[in-house]
């Protein structure tokens, strides 16, 4: 979390939790948090030093660990205002020389990933903001393309050892309240269920023509076969039947595909 300011992570944390479905911000800390991990780990092991350090000390200086660390092109801010507020924080920074991989990078691109994928259509939003910050990542000396490059590779494995475990993003939701009360749902007592019963639902409420997707929630034994749920003109019930149930209870959620 150092290489972010809070302000920006808890700006994300709220956009996931306000706009995307339940359970999207434990995969997302989870996977920033190992790829921060993995990425401080590479940067002890491999420490590499960052622009500023030779326009600052020279390339024929050898690096040390005593050496402080510099805020590179910020200082020109801290000037600007009159402030040392960048000059202290980077001058304090226990990792000198941790220029790769960027996590500057990493967060930004692992950011504009689980946004894009809870809202599709920032996609450009989220590109733009990740040139941003190469861009300020190089224009203020901190980082070399390869540093920023290795972060955005660390942060795209992140993202796909997280995606089997992502839920599932429902279009016509556009926010958490949405997906709430989206699981409004009919428990079906199954104690007494044989292989060929019926199970029967009151689709009188559905508007005629709309195709309805069935889920079940809760554990089944071995197979199910669902038979889709529709409504016609004729008929004011719809049939499913289910097979080898498992459980005394089921969550059904319908989902229309004509909203």
């Amino acid at each position: 979390m150092s290489k972010i300011p809070a302000s920006r992570a808890l700006g994300i944390f709220n956009k996931l939790f306000s706009l995307g479905p339940p359970g999207i911000l434990p995969v997302f800390s989870k996977s920033f948090g190992y790829m921060n991990l993995a990425g401080v780990l590479t940067q002890l092991v491999f420490p590499c030093s960052p622009p500023w350090y030779e326009y600052t000390y020279g390339m024929n200086t050898p690096a040390e660990y005593t050496m402080p660390g510099h805020p590179g092109g910020l200082a020109r801010i801290d000037k600007l205002f009159g402030t040392d507020t960048y000059t202290k924080t980077f001058s304090g920074s226990p990792m000198v020389f941790g220029a790769f991989p960027s996590l500057h990078s990493g967060c930004a691109i692992i950011q504009a990933l689980f946004i894009s994928h809870v809202i599709p259509k920032s996609k450009p939003f989220g590109f733009a903001y990740v040139m941003w910050i190469w861009w300020a990542c190089m224009y203020l000396t901190h980082h070399y393309m390869v540093d920023l490059v290795g972060g955005g590779f660390y942060a795209v494995v992140a993202f796909w050892c997280a995606w089997d475990y992502l839920p599932s993003v429902n279009k016509h939701c556009r926010n958490r309240w949405d997906y709430i009360k989206e699981k409004n749902s009919v428990l079906l007592t199954t104690d007494n269920i044989n292989d060929n019963d019926n199970l029967l639902f009151d689709s009188s409420k559905f508007n005629n023509n709309d195709e309805y997707e069935i889920e079940i929630a809760t554990t089944i034994s071995e197979g199910t076969d669902l038979a889709a749920l529709t409504n016609s003109e004729s008929s004011s019930k719809s049939n499913t039947s289910i097979d080898t149930i498992g459980q005394s209870f089921h969550e059904i959620k319908l989902h229309s595909s004509n909203l």
